[in-house]
């Protein structure tokens, strides 16, 4: 019985482990040229605390190398895009070198193998065609690929999934894209929960290990507020998390295998695990004593 009590506390230490919640991180800024800062925030709740400042202006789009590095694309003083390297402990931004664009990226996402690629407007364009970039994460410079055809609205951001399927939010709905024309599309379904408001999701990003997509979510005007949130890609459901920081613009999901080591066990756990192993010595202490008759 006693073994039995042990293996199973044992199991409860392991799952907390192994099912330890993703690491998420997102920058703010405010304006069109506003300083940018790195958040850390909670897959549970949605609160977002400072990191610190990026030291760039208007970093609105982050992505995680398979290499565990935080990549994001951000102004520097003469109001160049430029690719960053961001420190996740400080949130200092180093700067690799220039996109050599014009515009900034509407997101960023890593392929699978390492690729970086970004997704632009040209200047002046009003059609609904995005222009497809590979950048160069040792110099920064990007490189035309192909063009979305279709259905690429303004601020759609874009997230590869595991498969590398490459999967974007265009307002109301969530699809597929390739190099030269759109994908499936799927409507999307917001939660009355995020605040009584229109919304719609200005960043999205997949944790690799689980498939699932999250989102940052914006309500029409502010009015609700800003949320972190999930989208069942088979569906289009869209479910709150919680509510978390004004100005949020980018979301990126650290690799677990380079993420920090696990947060520490609860002194709850803790004390079971030591109650049950104190009393299994007692039992084996009692069980080796000699009978008195």
């Amino acid at each position: 019985m006693i073994g039995k009590i042990i293996a199973l506390a044992l199991v409860s230490l392991l799952g907390t482990v192994a099912g330890a919640a993703p690491l998420i991180y997102g920058t703010a800024y405010s304006g069109p040229h506003g300083a940018a800062t790195l958040y850390s925030i909670s897959p549970a709740t949605g609160a977002a605390t400072a990191v610190g400042a990026v030291g760039f202006n208007q970093v609105g789009v982050l992505a995680f190398a398979p290499s565990g590095t935080l990549f994001g694309v951000g102004q520097n003083g003469a109001e160049k895009w430029v690719l960053l390297k961001i420190d996740l402990v400080s949130g200092a931004g180093t700067a690799v070198g220039p996109t050599g664009l014009e515009t900034p990226f509407q997101d960023i996402a890593f392929r699978s193998d390492g690729t970086l690629f970004g997704y632009a407007r040209s200047v002046g364009q009003k059609s609904k065609a995005g222009l497809v970039y590979s950048i160069d994460t040792s110099t920064g410079a990007g490189r035309l690929a192909g063009n979305v055809t279709g259905g690429f609205e303004d601020s759609a951001p874009v997230a590869f999934s595991s498969e590398n399927v490459l999967f974007t939010v265009n307002q109301r709905s969530l699809g597929t894209i390739a190099a030269a024309k759109a994908g499936p599309v799927t409507a999307l379904h917001y939660s009355p929960s995020f605040g009584g408001a229109p919304s719609q999701a200005n960043a999205v990003k997949f944790d690799a290990r689980t498939g699932m997509l999250w989102a940052l979510v914006a309500t029409s005007g502010g009015a609700g507020g800003n949320y972190v949130a999930t989208i069942d890609v088979k569906t289009g459901t869209v479910a709150p998390v919680g509510q978390t920081a004004a100005g949020l613009h980018s979301l990126a999901i650290e690799p677990r295998d380079f993420g920090p080591p696990p947060a520490p066990l609860p002194s709850s756990l803790i004390f079971l695990v030591s109650g049950v192993l104190a009393l299994w010595g007692w039992n084996r202490w009692a069980r080796s004593r000699p009978s008195s008759a």
